[in-house]
């Protein structure tokens, strides 16, 4: 049968095994929990079962051999179907499509890395609870007056009218311990031990059974990658596991993610091509030979010209690609980097240079004057006229 639209596919049961992480061709690290399936067959085949849509068919699905501590029923309910006894069962409903025959085993091939799946668990118990860690209440408060109650719910009612406490009121009591279900992703598969990886938590402890489907809210081909389209239907045939690689990994990065960094190559892009259009400025000004041959500076420039061109080349030609050149792009911007910090430098430098020059020059001009004054005073002293009238003509004349 050939996979529709409106197809749905047959789900498994799967082994909580722990959690780990993944890194993304990014290099972003992806917590995710590990999922086995364990001899995972198909039990048991009912049509027209009550509660089940008309168009759909129910299927049983088990997991994990069992050797001991089977009742008699279930015993003869698994040579019934010619399969070995199952520690968990469950009911998928499935289009007639999509029904595989009684004792036929799902890998972790049937699903497709990058899919979108729903998994279902009994969540971790965490016993009585008080309303601070069940509901998040805030309490009472933590001094002025309050006794013994500061983790109390405080007032659960109103007053004579209504005279009771409202149904599905917030209070303490059992928590954990019930069915949830939450949407993931399939980030890796592992096809020798039969290992799905899915980003995120999942709920239970180690060892748990949880149960695994396509997701609900994405329907058809919103569900699955692009390159996986159709998907393994109604599950993935013999013949084609044993042609795939022991792992398959999903491509994380998909449209739309990771939009920093796009917007990082347009701004690298930019950069290159304002590197270029000021190599070029420099050609044109000082002219070909004199900026790359008859500079003290020429293998400077010569290199520093190499770089920019081979960055704009990369940034253009290889524009899907920008993963593979990013490392070589950031050597490139680093060089660019120490260029104009070395020049800032050099510019500072020669500012300070020159003002301590020019402080040089002007203590020279100083000196002579002095020395000039100095003379002047000397032969007004030997001819014996000193006067006010005369010094300050004396200085009047230095500029002193």
């Amino acid at each position: 049968p050939q996979w529709t639209e409106n197809s749905v596919r047959l789900g498994a049961i799967a082994r909580k095994k722990g959690m780990t992480a993944l890194w993304d061709e990014w290099g972003a690290r992806q917590p995710c929990t590990v999922l086995q399936l364990e001899d995972v067959q198909v039990v048991q085949i009912v049509e027209n079962k009550k509660f089940v849509k008309p168009h759909l068919v129910s299927v049983q699905i088990g997991c994990s051999n069992k050797t001991k501590n089977i009742s008699r029923p279930l015993l003869g309910h698994f040579k019934t179907a010619g399969v070995p006894p199952k520690w968990k069962l469950c009911d998928f409903h499935v289009t007639a499509d999509a029904v595989l025959p009684v004792g036929s085993e799902i890998k972790a091939a049937h699903f497709v890395p990058g899919q979108y799946i729903d998994l279902q668990a009994p969540s971790t118990g965490k016993g009585f609870a008080g309303v601070m860690k069940r509901w998040g209440f805030k309490g009472m408060p933590a001094s002025h007056g309050t006794s013994k109650t500061h983790r109390s719910a405080g007032s659960t009612g109103q007053n004579q009218s209504p005279g009771r406490v409202f149904k599905g009121k917030k209070m303490a009591g059992r928590m954990g311990g019930n069915n949830v279900t939450v949407s993931s992703k399939v980030l890796k598969i592992d096809n020798e031990l039969n290992l799905i990886y899915v980003k995120g938590a999942v709920p239970g402890h180690k060892e748990q059974f949880v149960r695994i489907r396509d997701a609900i809210k994405k329907q058809g081909a919103a569900c699955f990658p692009q390159d996986y389209l159709p998907p393994p239907f109604p599950t993935i045939a013999p013949e084609n596991l044993e042609s795939l690689p022991r792992e398959l990994i999903a491509k994380t990065a998909e449209q739309g993610e990771h939009w920093i960094f796009e917007a990082l190559l347009v701004v690298s892009f930019i950069i290159d091509t304002i590197f270029l259009l000021e190599i070029t400025l420099n050609v044109f000004a000082f002219g070909f030979l004199d900026y790359f041959i008859k500079n003290p500076y020429w293998l400077l420039h010569i290199f520093d010209s190499s770089l920019v061109v081979t960055a704009f080349l990369l940034e253009i030609f290889l524009h899907g690609k920008q993963r593979e050149v990013m490392g070589l792009l950031i050597v490139l911007r680093f060089w660019r980097l120490i260029k104009v910090l070395g020049s800032v430098a050099v510019g500072v430098g020669t500012y300070d240079e020159q003002k301590q020059q020019d402080l040089i020059n002007k203590n020279e001009q100083l000196s002579k004057e002095l020395e000039r004054v100095m003379t002047i005073v000397e032969e007004i002293a030997k001819e014996d006229r000193w006067s006010d009238e005369r010094m300050e003509k004396v200085f009047r004349e230095s500029n002193y």
